[in-house]
């Protein structure tokens, strides 16, 4: 709702849906409450009905809107059910740019130095994310820790977008985390090579899926080259290993200090 609220034009209002005190939360209880006892009246996926898209409904679906939230894209769960909901989905989308999974990342992250294969978002709902990966995509690009852990947003950065006195340069430097781990920039690299894929200079497909076996590896990202005959029943994705650091920085801070979004 903050991210929002900061970008919010008199000229072009963006209703956040912010409620103050704790009102929202009251509200909330009430609705959940309500909708549990509605749905149970008519019955398990009732909704399902509803969702019927056309051609050309969808077009690109970005992993910031779907991988991992609503500024992130999406946890996979999200994606999964609207794929049980709707077959067609990936069919008629135009790609599908996620953050996620992870190789073979360098540097000193704990949290990768004796797992590498393990990461979060994959973990989170390991099978979700296979039925994601599974799915008929035209075309899957993935945002991997590899890469994702070498772009870094520092107090520097922070000072020069501030500098511009917009909303959302002084949002950024408001609730920048520059702490070691938070300060990687995960989900902003992932929107900016869909915007601009000339950030990356180099790539890999390889065959992709996630590990289900309910042992230590459960949940860790298992790939296979793409001229491996032995790969499991999924697509093969584009995956994001180097990039041109600077260009991207540049681009992060120009478009934080823009004047306004178009």
């Amino acid at each position: 709702m903050r991210e929002v609220d900061a970008i919010n034009e008199p000229g072009r209002p963006i209703p956040s849906g912010r409620i103050p005190g704790r009102w929202g939360f009251y509200i909330a209880c009430v609705w959940t409450v309500l909708s549990l006892v509605w749905a149970w009246t008519l019955g398990t996926f009732f909704g399902a009905g509803f969702l019927k898209p056309g051609p050309g409904t969808y077009g690109s679906i970005l992993a910031l809107l779907l991988w991992y939230g609503a500024a992130h894209i999406f946890q996979p769960t999200n994606l999964a059910l609207a794929i049980s909901l709707d077959p067609q989905l990936p069919e008629l989308a135009q790609e599908l740019v996620f953050m996620g999974g992870s190789l073979s990342p360098r540097g000193d992250n704990p949290e990768f130095l004796n797992n590498p294969r393990h990461e979060f978002n994959f973990w989170f709902d390991p099978e979700a994310a296979v039925i994601v990966l599974r799915a008929p995509w035209k075309k899957i690009v993935c945002t991997p820790t590899d890469i994702s852990v070498k772009t870094y947003m520092t107090a520097a950065m922070v000072k020069q977008i501030e500098a511009a006195g917009t909303p959302v340069a002084r949002y950024v430097a408001q609730f920048a985390m520059l702490t070691p781990g938070a300060d990687i920039m995960w989900d902003e690299l992932a929107a900016a090579s869909w915007i601009d894929p000339s950030i990356i200079t180099r790539t890999e497909s390889r065959y992709m899926t996630v590990d289900l076996d309910r042992g230590g590896g459960y949940g860790n990202t298992l790939t296979w080259s793409a001229d491996d005959k032995q790969h499991p029943a999924t697509q093969r994705v584009e995956i994001q290993f180097d990039l041109d650091v600077e260009k991207f920085y540049r681009m992060f801070v120009g478009l934080m200090m823009a004047p306004r979004f178009h």
